[in-house]
This record gives structure tokens, C-alpha cells and sequence, in this order.
């Protein structure tokens, strides 16, 4: 890329490769954490008469964490068997870390528990030696971790740190369907590809959304069968152990734009700034906050309410869907949303925050009805002529029908009320964020948000920060 100067790029670098490395201590302490839970595993699977091999999977195995990072990937690789022994490997764990054990969901059951300050996820699959024996998902991670340890070397494994590093600074990184980001891996292989994390920027400001297709094994000869198969996904990066599967699959349009922008920041002025952990979350004070809100001169509200106690990836599926179910029926009402924030503390807490241009809205509605002289303008008049709810009209203006009617709901808090309570069956709601929210709901108005915030973790204050501010810190 033009006007791209190595020199700068060499002395950030240099700064800040240090500050993203592991020290010996660190993963002296990590394995030192594996060591431990796989000891515990292996004696309990002894006890059950359950064969499993135990093995340390993820970035730390393949040596690609970063400082700081707190958390380890243990995998339990058992003989091809039935699902039924991938539940049993969940219920002996429940019993062993009783209630440290957080239940998780993917394909099938797995689980975390926090040891030592680490979050340890451990996640059972079946030994395969070729991805076509696969019974589970999972059962392909190990042979990732094969495909990547024949091909890392230290090079690439600071390179592979780089990248991470950016993407976690600029907030792209995380294959959850919180974050709908980069996963590990896919990071792994970008870097696999292209060599450097500078060749990864360098290239990624050229890839075309939903076109690019990526290859470290090269599969596909004809790039319109990965296409037409992975049905138009903002990035392809085929697996290099199961053709069948795009890497890239969690990641969203919005996460790809926004890495593609930072990479050609990036390339036009290199900057620590763009890096994690020199880029600390934005959290503004109260008083900040209060006085972002009123300087916009618009009405925001917050739905709170407690009780979606499930695993995070079908917590956020509940939460996206019915975050858009309210947006649509919030705009179909007349009430014009500038933006909604979706947050949750992944144990049973949903914060939904809305923003309106005006609370109150005209008791007059528009409503634009067919054009003149074709069929649907019968049915549109039979509607609406002798209709209590018509103010005025119907009328011709600008070669179609109109009709000025009175609106049901002028005050959107009125309006939420109604929708969460008469109207919530048939809203299109998540049915876990549904029967949750039947069992009470609070609607926070403004200064009140602010307030509610004090009661709070600082991660939902960062949030509510970023929303108001919005540009980018490493714009």
C-alpha cells in the first residue's frame, strides 16, 4: 500500500510486541492449571470406568494467547461412541465442580468453571483421525490443533499475537454470537495465509464482502462452489480440515467493515492506539453521561428485566431476535428509533436500551394508501370510509389514495407497556426472552438509566459510553 511507512510500523511494534507475550511465569502458572483439572478429570473418569484422553486445546496450546489472557481449553477426546457418553462427561464435571459449574450449549452439552482465576472450559468430543468420522462439531477442534502445530513456528506465533491484539483492540475479535467477530482460529489462519499480520491489513482492505474466498488447502478450483455453499457470507476461509465448513461463518458484515476501516487506519497511520491492552475500555462518569443525553435532545428508555438463565450463544440469539421484534414494532407505530443497545450479564440480566427522537409523537397518522384507478383502491376505501379512526379523507393527493387517522398509542412508554403486556404473544419474541420477561418487567427513563448504572458492573457503563460516543478510540 502507498504512503505505508515501515519505519513507524517497526517502532510500535517494537514498543508494544512486548506487552502482548506471555511471560514465563504466566504460562508456568497456566499449565500448572491444566495439570491440576486433568488430574482431577482423570481420576473421576477412572472412578466412572470411562476411558477419554485429556488434552489442553485452543490458543494455549498452540502458543498464540495473549498476556493476560485467563482462559484454558480442555478437551476430553473419547472412542467413537454414542452421544449419550458426550452427556455423561457433562454430568460427571457437574458433579465434581457442583456449583463453580456453569452449563453451556453448542451442538451438544459442555461446560466452564472458573479455577484458580482461570475460566476453564471443558468440552467432550470424540477421537477421530478423518474429519468424515466427525459425530459432533467439536471433534474437528483436534484436528486443527494438528493442522496448526505442523505449520506454526515462533514467527508466525508473534505475528498471530499481533493480529489478535488489533482485533481485540478495535473490538472484532470473538467468534461469539455476542461479538459475531473473528475466532482464534480464523485469526490463526489469516496469518497462516498471509504470512504477517501487516500482509493480513495490507490484503483485508481489498477483500470484497461476500466474494472473497480464502484457501490454505486449495480445495475449491472454481470459486463459484464455496460461493453458491457458503450462500454469499461476508468472508469464506474454507477449513483446511473439513471443506464442508466456512471458518469465517460467525462473522458479520459490520465486524468484517469495521477491521477492513481500522486495517487502512492502520496502514496510513500506525499507532499503539489500535492495539489491546493499551486501548482500555471507554467509561465516562455520570455526570458525562447526563450531559451526552441531554445535549441530544432525545428521549431514551431502558427495558430491564432478569430470569433468561440460559447459554450465552442461545441468550444472544433471544436477545438479537427480540431486540429486532421491538424495533420493528416501535418504528411500525410511528416513533422514529436513532438506536437500540442490547446487554446482558450472561446470568440472567437483559438491559435493552432504546433511543427515540421524541417521546411523544402526533395523535395524526398519515397513511398512504394505493394509487388511483387500480383494483386495491376498492378495498382501501371500504376500509376506511365510516372508520371512527379516521380523521380525515380518504383523499387523492400526488395520484393515490390517502387517509389521516387517529394513532392508538402517542407516548412510547405507554406504547412499550401495551406491547409487553397485551400484545407480547404475538410480537415475535424469543420464547425464553418472552416467558422471562413475563414475569416483570422495569422501564427506565433517562436520568434514571444513568442512576441504574451506579448499581451496576462498569462493562454495561462501557457500553452505554461507546453507544453515546460512537466514534471509535482508534479512529
Amino acid at each position: 500500500m502507498k504512503n505505508f511507512d515501515e519505519s513507524i510500523y517497526e517502532k510500535v511494534i517494537l514498543k508494544f510486541l512486548p506487552q502482548i507475550v506471555p511471560t514465563n511465569l504466566e504460562k508456568e502458572r497456566a499449565m500448572s492449571v491444566f495439570e491440576r483439572v486433568k488430574s482431577v478429570l482423570e481420576k473421576a473418569f477412572r472412578d466412572a470406568g470411562l476411558e477419554g484422553e485429556i488434552r489442553l486445546e485452543g490458543s494455549m496450546r498452540h502458543d498464540t494467547w495473549l498476556r493476560g489472557d485467563m482462559d484454558i481449553d480442555i478437551f476430553i477426546l473419547l472412542p467413537l461412541g454414542d452421544r449419550s457418553d458426550l452427556e455423561r462427561v457433562v454430568a460427571i464435571c457437574q458433579e465434581i465442580f457442583k456449583d463453580e459449574w456453569r452449563e453451556r450449549y453448542s451442538e451438544h452439552p459442555f461446560g466452564e468453571v472458573i479455577f484458580e482465576g482461570y475460566r476453564v472450559e471443558i468440552v467432550p468430543c470424540f477421537k477421530i483421525e478423518r474429519i468424515e468420522d466427525r459425530l459432533s462439531a467439536v471433534d474437528r477442534t483436534p484436528l486443527h490443533t494438528e493442522f496448526l502445530l505442523s505449520r506454526l513456528n515462533d514467527d508466525l506465533r508473534r505475528e498471530i499475537r499481533l493480529l489478535k491484539a488489533f482485533m481485540k483492540g478495535i473490538g472484532v475479535y470473538g467468534a461469539e454470537l455476542r461479538v459475531g467477530g473473528f475466532s482464534g482460529y480464523l485469526t490463526e489462519l489469516l496469518v497462516l495465509y498471509y504470512d504477517s499480520f501487516i500482509n493480513v491489513c495490507k490484503n483485508a482492505i481489498n477483500w470484497k464482502p461476500g466474494k472473497t474466498v480464502l484457501q490454505l488447502i486449495n480445495f475449491y478450483e472454481y470459486l463459484k462452489v464455496p460461493l453458491d455453499l457458503f450462500n454469499d457470507e461476508p468472508l469464506i476461509f474454507v477449513d483446511p480440515v473439513d471443506r464442508g465448513r466456512n471458518v469465517a461463518s460467525a462473522l458479520t458484515l459490520e465486524k468484517l467493515d469495521i477491521f477492513r476501516a481500522a486495517a487502512k487506519m492502520f496502514l496510513k497511520h500506525p499507532s499503539e492506539n489500535f492495539f489491546y491492552p493499551l486501548n482500555p475500555p471507554l467509561s465516562l462518569s455520570d455526570g458525562e453521561l447526563l450531559s451526552l443525553m441531554k445535549q441530544r435532545k432525545t428521549f431514551f428508555f431502558a427495558l430491564v428485566f432478569k430470569g433468561l438463565e440460559v447459554a450465552p450463544d442461545i441468550l444472544w440469539g433471544q436477545i438479537y431476535r427480540s431486540e429486532r421484534a421491538i424495533v420493528e414494532a416501535i418504528e411500525e407505530t410511528g416513533f422514529q428509533i436513532i438506536g437500540s443497545l442490547p446487554w446482558s450479564d450472561e446470568a440472567g440480566l437483559v438491559f435493552l436500551l432504546f433511543e427515540v427522537t421524541h417521546r411523544e409523537i402526533s395523535a395524526v397518522l398519515k397513511h398512504k394508501g394505493p394509487p388511483v384507478s387500480i383494483e386495491a383502491e376498492i378495498n382501501f376505501l371500504k376500509k376506511h370510509l365510516g372508520s371512527s379512526k379516521v380523521l380525515a379523507g380518504p383523499y387523492i393527493g400526488e395520484k393515490r389514495w390517502f387517509v389521516e387517522l387517529e394513532r392508538e398509542f402517542t407516548d412510547v412508554i405507554s406504547f412499550m407497556q401495551h406491547l409487553l403486556t397485551e400484545n407480547i404473544d404475538s410480537l415475535g419474541l424469543g420464547s425464553y426472552f418472552r416467558q422471562a420477561l413475563k414475569k416483570g418487567f422495569t422501564i427506565l427513563e433517562n436520568e434514571e438509566i444513568v442512576k441504574y448504572l451506579t448499581e451496576k458492573d462498569d462493562e454495561l457503563r462501557n457500553y452505554l459510553s461507546i453507544f453515546l460516543v460512537k466514534k471509535p478510540s482508534w479512529l
